[in-house]
């Protein structure tokens, strides 16, 4: 299960579960006032950017979806894997969430050992990922300043990218690839 308060209405609330429904609901009422079904949430993985819904949902396929949130309507299924995808590979979304700016998607799951990060601006390409030490990951974040993903691993390990590897803040932090030699436990 998930909840997310929406970031510029204070009395909007959303979540999302295991009974395939996003609902949004208004504090001041006590109750929700809209609904729709199709994402089968599980962890982290519902978020909102302006008026999208962003959703990862545990199942085979179609796990990583945006919707109008004025409407419900879905507007895209992004495709977790590369064209050239193995029938064994699965969604199975566990976290999933948007940029501070909403112009990337990161996402990963129960059955893969990476985070994935999608392109908002660019018809949701797939842009990079940031491999894990340990099958499975179970949240993401993006730091406010947009700089670094972080992502948190069934090994109950957290890996670390720099997204602007080019811009050096901490020299003792660098490594190849931007990813960083932060891994906590």
């Amino acid at each position: 299960y998930c909840v997310k308060f929406h970031p510029r209405d204070p009395n909007m609330l959303l979540s999302s579960g295991w009974d395939d429904t996003v609902h949004v609901w208004d504090i001041r009422a006590g109750c929700s006032v809209k609904k729709w079904d199709g994402p089968h949430v599980c962890a982290d993985s519902l978020d909102i950017f302006e008026d999208i819904v962003l959703t990862g949902s545990w199942r085979e396929r179609e796990g990583l979806q945006v919707w109008d949130l004025a409407s419900g309507k879905l507007l895209k299924t992004i495709d977790f894997h590369r064209k050239d995808k193995q029938d064994s590979e699965t969604d199975h979304i566990y976290g999933a969430a948007f940029s501070m700016d909403g112009d990337l998607i990161a996402a990963g799951g129960s059955f893969t050992p990476e985070t994935r990060i999608f392109d908002v601006r660019n018809n949701f390409r797939r842009i990079d990922k940031m491999r894990t030490k340990a099958k499975g990951v179970y949240s993401v974040t993006f730091s406010n300043s947009g700089r670094n993903l972080a992502s948190g691993s069934q090994a109950g390990k957290v890996s670390i990218l720099d997204m602007m590897p080019e811009i050096e803040e901490d020299d003792s932090l660098q490594t190849k690839a931007g990813e960083t030699g932060v891994s906590l436990k």
